[in-house]
């Protein structure tokens, strides 16, 4: 049985444009990305946190009027 990890691809364009791929698949609209590593017997255990704007069906970035600022949602990933 082969053994499959998860892995953890950035990509960064000019106009500030950034994708994380994590969870198998493609994150879009990602910003404040945090890593933290730790070695654990005898492994490496990377942790990356990160928040992503909520999007609609369209792909347009969801914005809040109450608190005037755009809805986000902050995800975990651990390898």
């Amino acid at each position: 049985m082969k053994k499959s990890r998860n892995k953890i691809v950035i990509k960064t364009r000019k106009g500030g444009y950034t994708k994380l791929y994590a969870n198998g698949k493609w994150q879009k609209k990602v910003y404040n990305i945090d890593y933290h590593a730790a070695y654990i017997s005898r492994r490496i255990k990377v942790n990356c946190e990160f928040d992503k704007y909520k999007t609609d069906k369209n792909g347009s970035v969801i914005f809040n009027r109450d608190k005037a600022e755009f809805l986000s949602e902050h995800c975990s990933i651990m390898i």
